[in-house]
């Protein structure tokens, strides 16, 4: 009798050590599923909405957030950062759902021409999602603000840790900057990893520029896969499978 419930009490702390290993990866499994049936409408009238008071309101999603993850979303610009093969939609709105598929940018009033741009999202536990590889920037890394008629073309000028509490970061000033934001790890911290670009260059955007154009039709919605160009492969089944194994052998084990 006394194994017995020496055995239930090793199984349901397996169970639970099991769960808690697993969660971040059937989070992200659950983002990326959630992200390959978003569609990105591009809207040039989208208002912006409450801004941050502070940088420690920027912390890692829960479960709950991706579940109720709309599947449309409203942008108007795009991140593009080269080194890394990634667009990344730019959002007015500071809604669960634009930080969940994309980045924010936190004062969409400010010229990019005499200005500092900042830009906040995510840093997840998948590192291709997001912002979660932007540690990887080196210096004078080419970093793309897209907009409808122009291009700013940044490069990597500054790339350093801070406090959460350091709001100076997001200032306006009298010179052009792209300041990037994120935390710097995956989990809840009060660390934040700033990439800052100097403006080195501004390009129009002809008719003929097709691959820049096909972002900003307001009649034909993007995909997530149109954005990265490194395929994100969903692991949700496989993923859930072999935490059944696993459970169905735990109990064959001790029942």
């Amino acid at each position: 009798m006394k194994k017995k419930q020496s055995d239930y009490i090793v199984f349901v702390l397996m169970f639970f050590g099991i769960s808690i290993l697993f969660y971040p990866f059937f989070k992200m499994s659950l983002l990326k599923l959630k992200l390959n049936h978003t569609q990105y409408v591009y809207n040039s009238g989208i208002e912006s909405s409450k801004r941050f008071e502070e940088l420690s309101q920027l912390q890692p999603p829960t479960l709950e957030q991706i579940m109720e993850l709309d599947g449309t979303v409203m942008y108007d610009s795009i991140l593009q950062i080269p080194s890394l093969e990634k667009n990344v939609t730019i959002s007015n709105d500071t809604t669960v759902t634009a930080f969940l598929t994309g980045v924010v940018n936190m004062y969409p009033q400010r010229n990019p021409l005499e200005d500092n741009i900042v830009i906040l999202g995510h840093h997840l536990s998948d590192s291709g999602l997001l912002l979660g590889d932007i540690g990887k920037l080196k210096m004078d890394d080419k970093l793309t603000l897209i907009k409808p008629k122009e291009q700013y073309e940044y490069k990597v000028s500054n790339i350093y840790i801070t406090d959460e509490s350091n709001v100076s970061i997001l200032d306006t000033i009298n010179s052009p900057k792209l300041t990037i934001v994120t935390c710097d790890k995956p989990n809840y911290t009060e660390k934040r990893l700033v990439v800052e670009g100097q403006l080195i260059n501004v390009k129009e955007i002809k008719n003929e520029d097709s691959n820049e154009r096909r972002f900003f039709s307001e009649a034909v919605p993007i995909n997530y896969s149109d954005l990265s160009q490194t395929k994100h492969h969903n692991h949700l089944i496989w993923l859930v499978l072999l935490y059944s194994i696993i459970i169905i052998l735990m109990i064959h084990i001790f029942l």
